[in-house]
């Protein structure tokens, strides 16, 4: 059966489309669907939906803001490295109802998956990081190291 066309879908597309360009461009998100070892397998070949976020660079941390809702915290992956962030959440739910006199059942399944990768600048202690989920939010808190600055290079033009 062919999905329903609808001006959202078609949105959503799009926005997934460009959202994996810049990714892509910038080095932010990688092609297989784990920062560790594993099958090679693309995000493409799963049905992951790239979750809204907002991510504010301050002073001594970065605070990001990832909205999964209907996830619980438990259903939430989080992997770690030096260069970057994968968060990763499933949730799958069944539901069945029988009635015996009436021969009647009902059978329904729902799905949901969030992929979201984030690049980390150099500098930030990630054995400090945090994380909590409420009401569907994903919030991190990734400290900087303290003194530590980027190496700037003044280079004369000749």
């Amino acid at each position: 059966m062919a999905k329903k066309w609808s001006i959202w879908n078609e949105m959503r597309e799009i926005q997934n489309q460009m959202d994996n360009l810049f990714g892509r461009f910038f080095g932010q998100q990688p092609l297989t669907t784990g920062l560790l070892p594993g099958p090679e397998t693309s995000l493409a070949d799963k049905d992951f939906r790239q979750p809204l976020a907002d991510v504010i660079d301050k002073k001594d941390e970065i605070v990001a803001k990832i909205e999964m809702p209907g996830i619980d915290k438990k259903d939430i992956e989080i992997n770690l490295t030096e260069d970057g962030i994968e968060i990763k959440a499933e949730k799958k739910e069944e539901y069945k109802e029988e009635d015996k006199k009436t021969g009647r059942h009902r059978f329904e399944r729902s799905y949901a998956g969030f992929y979201r990768y984030f690049g980390l600048p150099k500098g930030v202690d990630i054995d400090k990081v945090e994380a909590t989920c409420r009401n569907g939010i994903l919030e991190l808190r990734i400290p900087k190291k303290e003194g530590h600055k980027e190496k700037v290079k003044k280079i004369e033009v000749r």
